[in-house]
């Protein structure tokens, strides 16, 4: 880094277009060697008259100070009177040491382009026509000619940015080798390495992340080598360190550590989670079952003292008469010819006073083996597909009852529901049957379809029916006995 001191002027004793050797502090300034060691760079200014230069015989160098014979090498020419070419200096030269920020072409604070900045070795295109551009760093923005309001800082980076516009890069190598406009990169090799990046408005923050991102537009990718993230994918957000979403991948979410993603529209949230197919959404830890494994989901928080109740609910219709969509709920599947996870509905039974909380208890579950609904604490297990195996079956809340019987024995029902209910006689019920075509305990067909009866009200039918028919057969029973008594 060239060096830069106050004060300090020397006469010189050899010249020429070549090394310049000093020959002491000129009066009143300070020599070079006490404030300059060997090998210290600095810029130079040469003229005829001290301090005031003169307009036909001057120059301006990068030089190298050597301690030994006092001289300084001209190792780049900046500017002069001779078209930026080394004059030839005589003994009527001085040398004395300059502020860079005079100088034009290698570094400078601030170029004649509104707006812009430029500062470090090779910063920003020496043709730069684009106005409010800030560059900082050795060869940062270097191709930068019609581009506006960029945003460059570190070595190298957007080093191959020319015409882009709006971009912002910060760190070293961040932004190397994208072309593109919208961008922020931020952090070492973000959206740099050796992939060139074409893509627009991505968000890239982390080292060597988004490093292999060569096409995609509108990406937010945050974290530690995300580097292999959407190639050529569109709108995806990944947050995490070292996680991967595929070449291609769209419109997919992930949030975590080492999550991999193939597939569009997906969200994975947690650890090592990867997904297998479009649309899925995967949380929680897919590599240790037992640490950090989630085993439990809560909706608006584990505890609340005056939460709403929600509702887990499936895509509703949009437009004019649509349906809604189903919501399936699957237990885990198995392999091979092992079964399928069961579907347990659990809730909690109260107990004693105080602010623990209850422990959840299975009260109910579809086998995964054969598909059957279990319900309760009923003495046998899944009785197959298409059955429930439970303690009791009620309806509206009421446990089916004999009313038969107790009509015809104790003159009224236990239920008041039943109070106005008539048993026919035999007579009366097959007079009943010749004229509705079926039984005056049973709905008839047509009233079946347009009602709907419940299972539990069919089942009630059918205990009425039952307990009626056994009436009817005690009462041919006493007409047969009578019968054979009259003989």
């Amino acid at each position: 880094m060239a060096k830069v001191h106050n004060n300090v002027q020397e006469t010189i004793s050899v010249g020429g277009t070549g090394i310049i050797t000093l020959s002491g502090a000129v009066t009143g300034y300070d020599t070079f060697t006490s404030r300059l060691s060997d090998g210290d760079e600095c810029y130079v200014a040469i003229d005829l008259d001290t301090r005031n230069g003169d307009a036909n015989d001057w120059e301006v160098s990068k030089c190298t100070f050597t301690t030994s014979g006092t001289t300084l090498t001209r190792d780049t020419v900046q500017e002069s009177s001779n078209s930026d070419a080394a004059i030839t200096v005589s003994t009527s030269h001085v040398a004395y040491i300059v502020n860079p920020a005079f100088t034009i072409n290698n570094t400078q604070f601030e170029d004649p382009v509104a707006g812009t900045v430029k500062i470090g070795e090779g910063a920003g295109n020496n043709t730069l026509s684009g106005i409010d551009c800030t560059i900082i760093g050795s060869g940062a923005g270097v191709l930068l000619s019609s581009g506006q309001e960029n945003t460059i800082i570190g070595k190298d980076a957007g080093n191959v940015c020319a015409t882009g516009t709006l971009n912002t890069y910060v760190g070293k190598d961040a932004g190397k080798a994208a072309t593109s406009s919208n961008n922020t990169a931020i952090g070492k090799d973000a959206y740099g390495g050796t992939t060139t990046h074409t893509g627009n408005g991505n968000c890239i923050m982390g080292v060597f992340t988004g490093d292999s991102l060569s096409g995609g537009d509108g990406n937010c990718l945050i974290g530690y080598q995300n580097r292999a993230a959407s190639g050529t994918g569109r709108r995806n957000s990944v947050i995490g360190a070292e996680s991967v979403s595929n070449s291609g991948v769209d419109y997919s979410a992930m949030l975590g550590y080492r999550l991999s993603n193939a597939y569009d529209s997906c969200i994975a949230l947690g650890y090592r989670i990867v997904t297998t197919a479009s649309r899925q959404c995967v949380f929680g830890n897919a590599a240790y079952a037992t640490e950090g494994e989630v085993t439990d989901f809560y909706f608006n928080g584990i505890t609340h003292t005056s939460g709403t109740a929600p509702t887990l609910q499936a895509v509703g219709g949009s437009g004019t008469d649509n349906a809604g969509k189903d919501i399936n709920l699957a237990g885990g599947k198995g392999t091979g010819s092992a079964a399928g996870g069961a579907i347990n509905f659990q809730t909690s039974t109260a107990g004693g006073s105080g602010t623990t909380l209850q422990t959840l208890a299975t009260q109910g579950y579809v086998d995964g083996t054969d598909g059957g609904l279990v319900w309760g604490s009923p003495t046998g297990t899944s009785q197959g597909a298409g059955t429930i195996n439970a303690v009791g079956v009620y309806d509206d809340s009421v446990l089916l009852t004999d009313y038969i019987f107790e009509i015809y024995y104790d003159g009224a029902p236990i239920e008041a529901r039943y109070n106005n209910y008539k048993i026919k006689t035999l007579d009366e019920e097959l007079e009943f049957i010749e004229e509705n075509k079926h039984l005056s305990t049973m709905v008839g067909r047509k009233e079946w379809e347009e009602k709907k009866i419940s299972q539990g009200e069919l089942v009630s039918q059918l205990w009425a029916t039952v307990e009626t028919q056994a009436l009817y057969i005690k009462e041919m029973n006493e007409r047969i006995k009578a019968l054979e008594n009259d003989r």
